[in-house]
């Protein structure tokens, strides 16, 4: 009788440390995916700058995206972003990850190369691409996690 009940304490114990550690991930991750929307005035979380090498005509598309934990735990950050063209056939791609700890920022930096006749193929408009994003961000031993990837197609 004893060991029973001291086998149901160690269970209810257990059980009620999983749904507090949960809440705390669950926290950690909305935190940090709350601060994504932007205020006005502030600069945007994903920015994106272009450079043309002069030389070669070759393109480089840098993609910075800021990360900020405002929870209880570390927080792991993925961004993986890929250029494709109308038929997904992949142009560019590059990801960077990082992790972020309490109540820190990072920033999280892909470049993507182009070559001169992708470049402007895809960036003058003449042909239409689709910009793959996937953003990750898992807490608590990477066991928990939320992601959200979307599709952006240009006009061409």
């Amino acid at each position: 009788m004893k060991y029973s009940r001291f086998l149901g304490f160690v269970v209810a114990a257990i059980s009620l440390s999983a749904y507090v550690i949960f809440a705390i991930s669950i926290y950690t991750l909305q935190s940090s995916f709350a601060v994504l929307a932007s205020a006005e005035g502030e600069k945007p979380p994903i920015r994106m700058n272009m450079d043309i090498n002069p030389s070669t005509g070759a393109a480089t598309l840098t993609f910075l995206a800021d990360v900020r934990n405002e929870g209880f735990l570390d927080l792991f950050a993925l961004l993986k972003l890929k250029l494709l063209s109308e038929d997904r056939r992949v142009i560019a791609e590059g990801s960077d990850s990082g992790q972020v700890s309490l109540r820190s920022t990072d920033v999280l930096m892909v470049k993507m190369t182009l070559s001169r006749e992708d470049a402007e193929k895809y960036l003058s408009g003449t042909a239409k691409a689709i910009l793959y994003v996937l953003l990750e961000y898992r807490t608590f031993f990477n066991l928990i996690g939320i992601a959200i990837s979307l599709e952006m197609a240009t006009v061409g």
